[in-house]
């Protein structure tokens, strides 16, 4: 089950378009765009698949997902009579690529590479900026787009308790902007290399420290201990091949660089509260039988 490129509808701008949407369900359609997502929902619940993370959603929820990252949402049957969401859709060329450039526009540079991995709102934001969302739909063109603009200022000037990323791996393109950050430079070997037998001493080395400073630096960056990082990691990659192959549990372990299946199961099991196989049934019954995808 490959994620497809899902195309917006005829006649929208080619920049920056907006959708309420009311709908009987939310259907299952494992999916990516060519350019960015932002999705307020108003009033639905059900599950919500981003990248390689899966989680439940509720009304309030507001995400971000950038160019490329595989998403869906599946409303589960009953508790609404009318599923909606507001939905925009919007391109860097929006801005100018010279524009983001400039210092002032780091928080929306920022913000924009975030969505690489997906960005969860809080939902103190989604309820403090839920007025300017209702009206977008409605709005003339040009005051519709000075209301969006507003909302991007808004979630990019967001504190970091209030924004979730919701992929552990990156998904689609990025900006080429340097980050002089150790714990970026750590992130990207260990997004590249976590299928491999990795060790904290050379994970350390690449930032010049010593294993046990490099222990303390990593947890007080992550919240998480070098173990428990990259076997998140692992266990992410595994869920998403579950999800999108039908490779073998076996073979999705040594993939994923767990040792032996036994271990896998064991720390998938722990981490779900479902074996494997069961996780992968319980994602296809998300999915309706004898409908296209939307």
């Amino acid at each position: 089950m490959q994620p497809f490129l899902r195309e917006p509808p005829l006649g929208r701008g080619p920049f920056f378009s907006v959708w309420h949407r009311k709908e009987d369900e939310i259907r299952f359609a494992w999916h990516y765009h060519e350019a960015y997502e932002l999705t307020l929902i108003v009033g639905s619940q059900g599950r919500r698949l981003v990248g390689d993370s899966e989680s439940t959603y509720e009304a309030g929820d507001l995400v971000l997902v950038g160019p490329g990252v595989p998403h869906t949402y599946a409303s589960t049957p009953g508790g609404h009579t009318a599923h909606e969401q507001i939905v925009t859709h919007f391109d860097r060329r929006l801005f100018g690529e010279s524009a983001l450039h400039d210092p002032q526009m780091a928080p929306l540079n920022d913000l924009l590479n975030a969505a690489a991995k997906g960005v969860l709102f809080a939902g103190t934001v989604s309820r403090r900026l839920l007025p300017l969302f209702l009206r977008l739909p409605t709005e003339r063109p040009l005051v519709r787009l000075a209301t969006f603009c507003t909302l991007l200022d808004a979630l990019s000037e967001t504190p970091a308790h209030e924004r979730t990323l919701l992929s552990a791996l990156t998904f689609g393109p990025t900006s080429n902007r340097a980050d002089p950050q150790p714990i970026q430079k750590i992130s990207r070997f260990l997004e590249d290399n976590f299928h491999k037998q990795i060790s904290l001493i050379q994970a350390a080395r690449l930032v010049a420290m010593s294993p046990s400073a490099f222990s303390r630096f990593f947890k007080a960056s992550t919240g998480h201990t070098f173990v428990e990082y990259v076997n998140e990691l692992r266990l992410r990659h595994a869920s998403r091949l579950l999800l999108e192959t039908d490779r073998g549990v076996a073979d999705i372990a040594a993939a994923s660089g767990f040792p032996n299946v036994s271990y896998f199961n064991r720390r998938f099991l722990a981490a779900k509260n479902l074996r494997p196989s069961d996780y992968r049934e319980s994602i296809r019954k998300l999915r309706p039988t004898g409908l296209p995808p939307r």
